[in-house]
């Protein structure tokens, strides 16, 4: 038997004049992650959610040694309670599959090219509030039968959500989180932004997020983002919904160094595809994860 066979970045070649640019500007955000790395060992690592990402000790002017820290931290008023950080990233991918889906369909024999483009802009108001956006570009060129779903999507909102601080005390803090965003639980095997295709997945939700020197507990409700290959048509739809409490305990008692996950996750798909036909479906899920 013939097992499919993928192989990344295989002779780029082939690729037009006009990609020239594009890997021009590849580099240029390589440098962009890159050089404050290599400049400061104290800074935070770079994190595929970049919303984690806190750039919050450019405050001090002594911290500002690095070539980007003007955009990274853009004051807004006097007391530099409002700020503005910029920043984005790009992932140039070749793939080429042999035998792709066991020899069923169109094959492709000279592979194709997939770019992805993401630029965010992170505002804090304040302690209490904050407003993370960020945008997304999918390019898919030469793949014979054309893009798949989660190949191409001219421009989009890939997230766009508000942070709003309820309640915060030493070592407790509880935020409102609203709007389209990426969720990620555990191992990311049930929630997972996608990173493997060439589009990643968001969700419009309401997320409630309680943290502690221990705990990570977050209760939330979502629907899932359906791709469109155009400008700013992607959307969510209520035929899927999915709602959960997912709870994350760090270091044990007795100094177990050993993180336990416990976690509630509900789904309900009102156009569930079945082998005999259609039907609504509601799926309730009780796990833990050591």
């Amino acid at each position: 038997m013939m097992w499919p066979k993928s192989i990344l970045f295989k002779n780029i070649r082939f690729l037009p004049s006009p990609y020239v640019r594009k890997i021009g500007v590849l580099v240029l955000m390589m440098f962009w992650v890159a050089f404050p790395a290599w400049a400061d060992d104290k800074r935070p690592s770079f994190n595929s959610s970049r919303y984690e990402e806190n750039y919050k000790f450019l405050h001090d002017p002594s911290q500002r040694t690095n070539f980007f820290d003007s955009i990274k931290y853009i004051p807004l008023n006097k007391s530099e309670s409002v700020y503005l950080s910029f920043g984005g990233e790009t992932r140039q991918h070749y793939e080429y599959i042999d035998n792709n889906n066991w020899g069923k369909g169109a094959q492709d024999t000279n592979g194709y090219y997939l770019q992805r483009y993401l630029g965010h802009a992170d505002l804090h108001l304040g302690e209490r509030v904050r407003f993370f956006g960020q945008l997304m570009s999918g390019i898919e060129s030469g793949r014979s039968g054309g893009p798949r779903g989660v190949d191409k999507d001219w421009l989009d909102l890939n997230q766009g959500f508000f942070d709003f601080q309820l309640w915060k005390k030493p070592g407790q803090l509880l935020t409102v989180r609203a709007g389209r965003q990426e969720i990620i639980f555990g191992s990311r095997r049930f929630f997972n932004y996608r990173e493997r295709p060439n589009m990643r997945l968001s969700h419009d939700a309401v997320t409630g997020i309680f943290r502690t020197d221990n705990w990570d507990v977050r209760a939330f409700g979502a629907r899932p983002v359906t791709l469109g290959q155009n400008v700013f048509d992607n959307k969510s739809r209520n035929k899927k919904t999915v709602w959960g409490l997912y709870g994350v305990r760090q270091k044990l008692p007795a100094n177990f160094s050993l993180n336990t996950d416990l976690y509630y996750l509900g789904f309900h798909n009102r156009d569930a595809v079945y082998d005999q036909g259609g039907a609504e479906e509601t799926r309730h899920t009780f796990g833990t994860r050591l």
